[in-house]
């Protein structure tokens, strides 16, 4: 064997070595991704509604998981000078809405290929919401149009649902996670309005409480909540009126 055979015979080792760690190295990437445990996620654009919205995915199995998502209205998303067509009352100032929802969901991605978070899945859900906003409330002098009352206007929303979400989910090697869903559901809300107003006695609440009961009649003859006009009904509210406060 010659000096030529020797160098070559080591050439050819040397690329079959190489060969073999670049093909490990592919190998334990391969397998860190397919066995992925805990995804974390950011939902960007939930931003432009002034919503830090994000969850925690955990792979219990192969292709099952438990999800929580959930989301907090920052300080950012306001209701500018919100008012009533009840030509006595109106409800100015900036109405800054806070609030948090919760949504637990299980997935179960299917598929062959579908497997540690990536893939078509299927995900039955909860969701729990709680949101609320308050603000100026005045009491106008119908002819002189001059204020002659302020309090403070509250309003609430509690909601509980449940539905089903079909989607699909892609990790990348990065660890970047693209997920595109829609579903479907059921979901129950409670609305509280409240207003307060110093100085007041009962007979100003009970008239501030068939004044509630009038627009509400007023929104269902409007039509002025668009797509749950079907599902408004104004019998559904109980109106009340206190020595402090009046509201439904």
């Amino acid at each position: 064997m010659n000096v030529g055979d020797i160098l070559a015979q080591n050439s050819s080792e040397w690329e079959s070595d190489g060969a073999t760690t670049e093909e490990k190295s592919k190998d334990h990437s391969s397998a860190a991704l397919k066995k992925r445990h805990h995804i974390v996620t950011w939902n960007i654009p939930a931003l432009a509604l002034g919503k830090l919205s994000g969850g925690y995915e955990f792979m219990f199995q192969r292709n099952k998981s438990i999800k929580l998502a959930g989301g907090i209205m920052l300080p950012f998303f306001n209701l500018d000078n919100l008012e009533s067509s009840e030509s006595t009352y109106r409800f100015v100032g900036e109405f800054a809405v806070s609030g948090i929802d919760i949504s637990p969901e299980i997935r179960f991605y299917m598929g062959k290929n579908a497997a540690y978070g990536r893939g078509f899945y299927i995900a039955p859900y909860m969701r729990l919401a709680s949101y609320g906003t308050d603000g100026d409330f005045l009491r106008i002098n119908e002819i002189s149009n001059v204020i002659t009352d302020k309090g403070i206007l509250d309003i609430s929303l509690r909601q509980f649902g449940f539905g089903l979400m079909l989607g699909t989910q892609m990790v990348s090697s990065g660890g970047f996670v693209f997920n595109f869903f829609f579903g479907f559901g059921r979901a129950g809300s409670t609305i509280d309005y409240t207003v307060s107003v110093d100085g007041w006695e009962l007979a100003d609440y009970e008239e501030a409480e068939q004044d509630l009961i009038d627009e509400l009649d007023q929104i269902e003859a409007d039509g002025d909540f668009g797509v749950l006009d079907s599902s408004l009904d104004p019998d559904d509210f109980e109106t009340y009126a206190k020595s402090n406060e009046a509201g439904f």
